[in-house]
């Protein structure tokens, strides 16, 4: 008979909160990237610059998210090293990093950043042109 750890559920409500935020906060630094780089071609083509106007567009909560994310990753670490066996945990935690938050990004591209991207280039070339 298999037993299940007592904080299961826990570690389940954790895994789903880390894997969203972490591939949310990842989205819209990709986003700003992409288009902080657009916007910046003059920038990044003479080497000045790797990211172009990312620095200037990034909002000021991005940095605070990507504190947050660092600090739920740490947590969760820890806590899939209580919730099971050490081997366990580590192997739950890689997987977790590894496959779960790139797929939960990708997945989110399509609901949030990709829009996003269109709406700001749109603008862009509303702004270029006029």
């Amino acid at each position: 008979m298999i037993t299940y750890p007592e904080h299961l559920l826990d570690f389940y409500m954790w895994s789903v909160l880390v894997v969203l935020f972490a591939a949310f906060t990842s989205n819209v630094q990709d986003t700003t990237l992409r288009i902080g780089m657009s916007l910046g071609d003059e920038l990044v083509s003479s080497g000045v610059s790797k990211t172009g106007l990312q620095d200037a567009i990034t909002p000021s909560w991005q940095n605070r998210n990507n504190l947050i994310s660092i600090g739920l990753i740490v947590f969760y670490f820890g806590f899939s090293l209580f919730v099971f066996k050490w081997y366990v945990g580590i192997a739950v935690f890689v997987g977790t990093i590894f496959v779960a938050i790139p797929i939960a990004s990708k997945l989110l591209m399509f609901v949030m950043p990709a829009k996003l991207i269109r709406e700001f280039n749109f603008q862009v070339q509303l702004n270029r042109v006029g």
